[in-house]
């Protein structure tokens, strides 16, 4: 209890006198420079933050990268409503700590947990994510977002990294055997398991200058392991994004860049191979 209070205190604080972010990593070549920010994956909806640095980088901006970015999402949500149904409910399937696991975050969306069981339990994992981002007022990418539109009002041209098939995706996550649909699961319940008020300081802690980038844990790597697609799309996504930024020290002008914290900053993430291509990093700084 005195953890959430004080979390929902950090963020009142932060919301009242906004801070400027400070996930702000600068990438050089020794000629040119690239300016990459570091962005929360979850944030409050409507979150305010001090968005002056994103400006002023992005003021004579030639364009601002992107992290990959999916295609075919109506198809991806065809495949994913033709095949992921369950034949049976979907919680008589799932052991009895991870019923109770995702009995508890179903309640704390205010959903039945009833509402998911005609869905394969990783489907159902990702429907249960929207609805507590919902119920809780926060909002996935709200962050990116805010400076995609920030480039667009000022002109600068968006480049994503790459693009993958996120049908390709959908049967891949579908396709999953029982237990590594449990395994998915638990690791989307992880993810929840910290609470909105943390996911909310954690975003205050970021707009105040203090961001809190976080490994992936070892629920994350299992479904990693489970899923060999999306394991390689992950590798080739980071690949990617690494790509873009080192290319885009050999064009004209200044760019920016906006990526996933935890994307940007984990071990073998994008910054270790932007520094394993020989390039400085240097950062995080306002």
């Amino acid at each position: 209890m005195l953890i959430a209070a004080a979390g929902l205190l950090a963020v009142a604080s932060a919301l009242a006198s906004p801070a400027r972010a400070a996930a702000w990593w600068r990438v050089s070549d020794g000629r040119s420079d690239v300016w990459v920010l570091g962005a929360p994956q979850v944030a409050p909806k409507d979150f305010a933050w001090d968005t002056s640095g994103v400006q002023r980088r992005l003021a004579g901006a030639s364009q601002l990268i992107i992290g990959a970015q999916p295609r075919d999402q109506l198809k991806a949500f065809a495949v994913l409503v033709s095949n992921a149904g369950s034949r049976t409910p979907m919680e008589v399937g799932l052991s009895p700590a991870l019923r109770r696991r995702f009995d508890a975050v179903s309640a704390s969306a205010g959903k039945d947990p009833n509402h998911y069981a005609n869905w394969k339990p990783a489907v159902a994992g990702v429907m249960l994510a929207g609805d507590f981002y919902k119920a809780s007022d926060l909002k996935p990418g709200e962050i990116e977002a805010a400076v995609r539109r920030l480039a667009r009002k000022n002109g600068v041209r968006e480049v994503a990294a790459a693009y993958y098939d996120a049908a390709e995706m959908a049967g891949a996550a579908e396709a999953l055997s029982p237990t590594g649909q449990q395994i998915c699961l638990g690791a989307t319940l992880h993810g929840l398991e910290a609470g909105a008020p943390r996911l909310r300081s954690n975003a205050a802690d970021w707009a105040r200058g203090e961001p809190r980038p976080t490994a992936p844990d070892a629920s994350d790597l299992a479904c990693l392991a489970a899923v060999p697609q999306l394991k390689a799309l992950n590798e080739r996504n980071l690949t990617a994004d690494a790509a873009a930024v080192a290319e885009a020290l050999r064009a004209p002008g200044r760019t920016v860049a906006v990526f996933d914290l935890q994307q940007l900053t984990m071990p073998d993430g994008i910054l270790e191979r932007l520094r394993a291509r020989g390039l400085t990093v240097s950062g995080p700084t306002p």
